[in-house]
């Protein structure tokens, strides 16, 4: 006996549970509640809510826990819920024209509206709007042909209104409300039953009326109604109003608006009304311009608001952003992990604390780098911002990017104007993601800046370093380039295909360092004649590996014709060009990237080298200098180097590309006969900062 009573008791489990814990809503699709409720014979109940709502928590904490919830919904719906501000929850919104939340829905198997209710209200009063829409006597159809009768009485022109806003067929909905208005009696306006109607929230037309007459009647509404449910009222109204003057540009007539609200707002008493006045001496601070008020009264904030009011109110501090001392913009960045704090949804944190990030630029005095663990992140920043990417492209080993880093970076002038203009950020070339960026961009030049699009593409590009006037100067017109290039860029995408546009594009692109400049070029070389392509004009296309890549047609074009273009472009530059493979190729090598090279290999290389008669013998020193480097012994590899190294310009010689190279094979003294190398050669640059920072380095290095 006792066995078959446990027994029954798991069978009523599910029904026991629901009737005492409220409503169960399900994990399942919209679909999945459709054919569920098609196979089951119900309807489907769908609660639309937000994160940050405070009404939607209300119900879904307070009023669907209830006993009386489990015992109404689960027999007659599927029961879901969506957020409509995350994943399918937006299509749903879209789908139903859902705009205030919450919004609860009630809908037949095959996705058909029978009810829409919006905005919470006392559980029971919530069942009985549900029994009343769901009566088929209530339904919108029979009532609109009831309407037309004019026999309606009071209580079912209330319906009627409400099925109207839910709806969305507002129009009607005022006219039944204005018309249920004057059938009611003095005792009637004050009644639990009406107060739908006498707040205002089943249309906003005629609003500050219905306010007024609930602030007038304050005491007799809470009565009837209940205090809570008015204070919940009174709260989301001053809440609606504040907002123009904490998010928008309000002008002297709101202001003095304000003034007759908050000297009334001072009279009344309900709950939430010192959150209400902390908004108030928010917005007055903010129109007298008391800055430190304003950001004494932001850090507080977090301790008394949501997730979404606090987005809402760093538009206040975007507000007096301009007007603000770096000292009160670091007062404001500092604010960012307790509003990040806040924030419910992980997906989110990273909008919230974009939010911060122009004031951490701001208050910076040199450039503010941005932390972003990835490209893509970064873009991502781009695109919301509208802004561009500047990125400095350095390595660990290069003096003039130290230089840069140490002198010029740093400078006030230098943080104000790119802190203002782009999001900034530094990546070593030889780390991390760095490596493949690096390749992607063609950056074989330390240092390198770009100026990079929100697509990921280059726009504008400066290599070596430069002082802080020079900087600004050439990225104020690389800002100006950028203007010019997105023209072109339409242009291009709306079909235009002249060759006099083709080659005005795909100069710009090649400046841009866009890849898009290869389909571009594709489409200009066969309209080009023999005398342009191998002219001054279009060696931008012949003379960079991006367009002239090795065993390509290009290539193959370029040493076809290599007399005519070392006359016209000058033999030197056309043979460095046709050597560049063989820099690269070394370049590996020094960087033990082809470890498996044998020397009968790399005397092949030479010998090619040397057939092919270059005007220019850097190429050649560099390939001895890298052949001792991997075969020979050190001293020998420091003879070779003592011997090429002032063949080469200041600028090409590898000191510490090479240095590092060899560096672990070195005694104490040949790490001092590199280093007098070193100095002979970093001697030659003419600016002394940078012969400074390069000397540190060298002797740093080779004390490592």
């Amino acid at each position: 006996m006792k066995n078959i009573f446990i027994f029954c008791l798991l069978l009523l489990a599910p029904f026991i549970c629901s009737a005492q814990m409220g409503v169960h809503f399900e994990n399942l699709t919209l679909d999945e509640a459709f054919a569920k409720a098609q196979k089951e014979n119900k309807l489907v109940f769908l609660d639309c809510y937000t994160s940050w709502c405070g009404p939607c928590k209300e119900m879904a904490e307070k009023e669907f826990t209830k006993k009386e919830a489990g015992e109404y919904f689960p027999p007659r719906f599927v029961c879901i819920k969506s957020d409509i501000e995350r994943g399918v929850g937006k299509e749903i919104a879209k789908r139903y024209n859902i705009t205030t939340v919450p919004t609860f829905l009630i809908l037949y198997p095959n996705g058909e509206i029978i009810h829409t209710i919006v905005g919470s209200s006392p559980l029971l009063t919530f069942i009985d709007k549900i029994k009343t829409a769901l009566k088929e006597e209530t339904t919108l159809s029979v009532l609109d042909k009831e309407y037309v009768k004019g026999k309606m009485g009071k209580a079912q022109l209330l319906v009627y209104a409400e099925a109207l806003a839910g709806a969305k067929r507002f129009d009607e909905a005022g006219k039944v409300c204005e018309k249920l208005l004057e059938k009611l009696s003095k005792k009637e306006k004050f009644s639990k039953e009406y107060w739908p109607l006498m707040s205002g929230q089943i249309i906003s037309k005629g609003y500050k009326e219905h306010v007024t007459f609930v602030i007038q009647n304050q005491e007799k509404f809470n009565q009837s109604v209940g205090k809570e449910i008015v204070d919940a009222y009174l709260c989301a109204h001053y809440n609606g109003y504040l907002s123009v003057f904490l998010y928008g540009n309000p002008d002297k007539d709101h202001w003095e608006e304000l003034d007759r609200e908050m000297s009334e707002l001072a009279s009344l008493n309900f709950s939430g009304k010192d959150l209400i006045e902390k908004k108030v001496a928010l917005a007055k601070a903010r129109r007298v311009k008391d800055i430190d008020q304003v950001i004494a009264l932001l850090e507080e904030m977090p301790e008394f608001f949501g997730e979404k009011e606090l987005s809402m109110l760093m538009y206040t501090a975007e507000y007096i952003q301009d007007e603000c001392t770096k000292e009160q913009l670091a007062r404001i960045a500092a604010m960012e992990d307790k509003y990040v704090a806040a924030v419910e949804a992980p997906e989110r944190v990273f909008y919230m604390r974009m939010r911060f990030t122009p004031y951490k630029r701001l208050a910076s005095e040199g450039i503010y780098w941005e932390q972003d663990s990835s490209f893509e992140s970064l873009l991502l920043k781009a695109k919301i911002e509208g802004k561009l990417i500047f990125m400095d492209c350095y390595t660990s080993w290069c003096g003039p990017c130290k230089q840069m880093e140490s002198n010029v970076f740093p400078q006030k002038k230098v943080g104000d104007y790119f802190n203002r203009n782009f999001i900034c950020v530094k990546w070593d070339m030889q780390k991390g993601e760095g490596v493949q960026l690096a390749q992607r961009f063609e950056i074989n030049v330390f240092p390198t800046m770009l100026l990079i699009s929100q697509e990921g593409d280059i726009s504008y590009r400066v290599t070596g370093a430069m002082d802080a006037e020079h900087l600004i100067e050439s990225f104020t017109a690389g800002l100006e380039n950028v203007h010019s290039f997105e023209k072109l860029k339409t242009q291009y995408s709306e079909g235009d295909r002249s060759k006099d546009f083709l080659i005005k594009y795909s100069k710009a692109l090649f400046t841009a360092r866009s890849l898009d400049v290869q389909d571009v070029v594709a489409e200009l070389v066969p309209l080009l004649s023999d005398e342009e392509r191998t002219s001054k004009d279009f060696w931008y296309i012949y003379g960079t590996p991006l367009l002239t890549a090795p065993g390509s047609e290009n290539e193959k074009y370029l040493i076809a014709n290599r007399d005519r273009f070392r006359k016209n472009i000058g033999a030197v530059d056309v043979d460095i060009r046709l050597s560049f493979k063989y820099y690269m190729r070394f370049l590996q090598i020094m960087r033990n990237e082809d470890q498996g090279i044998t020397p009968e290999e790399f005397n092949a290389i030479k010998d090619t080298l040397l057939s092919l008669d270059f005007v220019d013998r850097t190429v050649i020193s560099y390939a001895n200098i890298v052949e001792a480097g991997k075969f020979a012994t050190v001293d020998q590899i420091l003879t070779v180097c003592e011997k090429e190294f002032p063949l080469l310009l200041p600028e090409r010689v590898p000191v510490d590309v090479f240095g590092n190279f060899i560096k672990d094979r070195m005694t104490p003294q040949q790490k001092v006969r590199w280093i007098k190398l070193g100095e002979k050669m970093i001697n030659r640059f003419d600016d002394e900062r940078m012969r400074k920072l390069m000397l540190e380095n060298l002797r740093k290095e080779m004390a490592n």
